[in-house]
C-alpha cells in the first residue's frame, strides 16, 4: 500500500512538472523527453551594505599604519555611536601596504608608502544609509589620508526567505 501512494506522490509531481514547464519531445529520439523550467522571486531589501576605504600616505610605514588605525577606529566609533551599530556592523574586509612612486624626467622615484584599509558596514535600518553616508563623506581628504566610499549594495539579511 505505501508502495502504491509512493508512486503516485511521484507520478503526481512528474504531472505537475510536464504541465507547468516548457517541455518538448525529441524527433530524434521519441523516448526522451526534454524538460525546462524557471522560477523567480522577489523581496524588498532590508539592509543596506556601505564598503568603504580607509587610506593614508607617509614615507614612513609605521607612521602610515599607526594614523590609518588611528582614522580607522575613530570612524567606527563615531558609526557605532551616532548610528547605534554593534562592533559585528562593521568589518575590515581588506588591508594593504604599497609603495607610492612618482616619475621624475623618465626616472622613478620612491615617494612613500599608501596603506588602504577597507571596511564593509552593514546597517539593518535601510533609513542609516543616507546617514552613515554623509558621516562617511563628512571628512575632508588631506594630501596623505582620507576616506572613498566604494559603493552601497542592498540585500536581503535572509537570503532562503
Amino acid at each position: 500500500m505505501n508502495k502504491t501512494i509512493t508512486t503516485i506522490k511521484y507520478l503526481s509531481v512528474f504531472s505537475f512538472i510536464l504541465l507547468f514547464s516548457n517541455t518538448s519531445f525529441s524527433a530524434d529520439n521519441p523516448n526522451l523527453i526534454l524538460v525546462n523550467a524557471s522560477a523567480q522571486i522577489s523581496v524588498q531589501p532590508n539592509q543596506a551594505i556601505i564598503n568603504y576605504t580607509v587610506w593614508t600616505e607617509n614615507t614612513s610605514s609605521k607612521v602610515a599604519q599607526s594614523e590609518n588605525a588611528r582614522i580607522s577606529q575613530s570612524l567606527s566609533k563615531i558609526l557605532k555611536t551616532k548610528l547605534k551599530l554593534k562592533d559585528k556592523d562593521i568589518k575590515s574586509t581588506s588591508y594593504h601596504v604599497n609603495t607610492q612612486y612618482e616619475y621624475v624626467n623618465r626616472k622613478r622615484k620612491n615617494k612613500g608608502l599608501r596603506v588602504t584599509h577597507q571596511h564593509s558596514l552593514t546597517l539593518a535600518n535601510l533609513k542609516h544609509a543616507g546617514p552613515a553616508l554623509d558621516l562617511l563623506s563628512s571628512n575632508e581628504p588631506t594630501s596623505s589620508s582620507g576616506i572613498e566610499v566604494g559603493g552601497v549594495s542592498f540585500n536581503h539579511s535572509s537570503p532562503e526567505s
